[in-house]
């Protein structure tokens, strides 16, 4: 009764799923999805050592999504969601957008066009020898990392035509999550470091940080997709294999916050499909793929080989969307 709750009602669900002391051997605080909409109802739980309200997430939409797609990086440009992908003579990145929500009484061509994961706008393959990686773009510039072969390369935005490749070293040699500040690219590498290049001069390293755990200092490896939250200072990230994300202080690394997402990898119809056992990646389809719609500021998350893409609202962000507002009304006023 609840799952079908969670899934046909799921505007009206909000989830506190927060919590600050998940270490990276450990696993998710919820067993499945009926735990997380239960947790709501018994207390605020996951607190911990917060000095503010946990965050709140409420599941918005579900849009479809390539399930062959092994995401390994998601963002907005414009309206659009630009997304790129791994596996060797399979990487590819593509721009598209999400198809609206199926109008009622739409007939069953609305429920099948919603269905359907959508139709890229363009795409970017990578040569078959390169593992594709995180991508992010600054300026008409859209660059895509690559896992071991220790090169960024350089595109258009405009027509995703290659222009260049440039070296780039990190601290392990490899090549996970990106995203940017609007002036350095923002890299991750499977450790605890997040390294910030100036792609202006020469992809030179001009700082780093060390995720860590604000109470122990403990590092906190293997943070993979990364998202920049503008005028935050604040990172969300994925840690590979887990299914939580992480608000991250951008100046020191100290994570702020564990967002617990269990719920949400416990929607994702098809990760028990014969069809993904069969092709021997069922183990790797976990959750990556972090976007900040750059008006509603809801998140947008997703996983490799996922058939979904989950849009969600968190109470953090929404919150400074309204004080921004009410800040751009109130100097309106004068």
């Amino acid at each position: 009764y609840v799952w079908i709750g969670v899934a046909l009602v799921y505007e009206e669900i909000e989830i506190v799923s927060s919590r600050t002391d998940i270490h990276p051997k450990f696993g998710s605080p919820y067993a499945n999805s009926f735990d997380a909409a239960i947790l709501e109802l018994k207390a605020p739980a996951y607190r911990y050592n917060l000095q503010t309200e946990p965050t709140r997430v409420r599941l918005v939409d579900i849009h479809a999504h390539d399930a062959g797609a092994f995401t390994e990086g998601l963002f907005f440009h414009g309206d659009a969601l630009v997304e790129s992908t791994g596996l060797h003579d399979k990487s590819f990145i593509r721009e598209y957008r999400l198809a609206s929500p199926a109008p009622t009484g739409g007939g069953d061509d609305a429920a099948a066009e919603r269905r359907g994961p959508p139709l890229p706008l363009k795409e970017f393959r990578f040569d078959a020898r390169m593992f594709g990686e995180g991508v992010a773009s600054i300026g008409d510039r859209l660059y895509a990392l690559t896992y071991k072969d220790k090169v960024v390369l350089e595109l258009s935005l405009r027509d995703f035509s290659l222009l260049r490749s440039h070296p780039l070293e990190t601290t392990t040699g490899e090549g996970w999550g990106m995203t940017t500040d609007g002036q350095l690219l923002v890299v991750s590498d499977g450790s605890a470091t997040i390294q910030f290049y100036d792609p202006r001069a020469g992809f030179r390293r001009v700082r780093t940080v060390d995720v860590h755990d604000r109470a122990s200092g403990e590092r906190l490896a293997n943070v993979n997709e990364l998202e920049f939250v503008p005028g935050e200072d604040e990172i969300l990230a994925n840690v590979w294999f887990r299914n939580h994300v992480l608000r991250i202080n951008a100046t020191d690394g100290g994570v702020l916050e564990v967002i617990d997402l269990a719920w949400v990898a416990n929607m994702v119809s098809n990760l028990q499909s014969p069809a993904l056992r069969r092709s021997g990646l069922r183990h790797d389809a976990v959750m990556n793929g972090i976007a900040l719609h750059p008006v509603t500021k809801h998140v947008f998350v997703t996983g490799k080989l996922w058939d979904s893409i989950f849009e969600l609202e968190f109470s953090t962000l929404a919150a400074t969307k309204r004080r921004k507002k009410g800040t751009r009304d109130r100097s309106g006023q004068h």
